[in-house]
């Protein structure tokens, strides 16, 4: 079971984190600029990660990790939207 719900939560991280990896390629195409997109797709798949693990087997300290990695991802993804425009 833990071995399937870990399998799952990589997969479905690495399936957010091309998806966002896609949104950030296209701005920066757009304007040329920053590194701090690929902290937020690091940060991004780590908390997807952590939050399914949480989900599935209820341990807190992923849910503390889910939580302290998306705030990261999101702060890092506003610094890379801001020196864009």
């Amino acid at each position: 079971m833990e071995q399937l719900v870990q399998k799952t939560g990589c997969k479905n991280s690495l399936t957010f984190g091309i998806a966002l990896c896609i949104v950030l390629t296209i701005l920066k195409l757009r304007a040329g600029v920053s590194f701090n997109d690929v902290y937020a797709v690091w940060g991004s798949m780590a908390s997807i990660y952590n939050l399914y693990v949480w989900k599935e087997l209820k341990d807190k300290s992923n849910l503390f990790l889910g939580i302290v990695w998306g705030i990261g991802s999101f702060v890092c993804l506003i610094l890379y939207i801001t020196e864009i425009f």
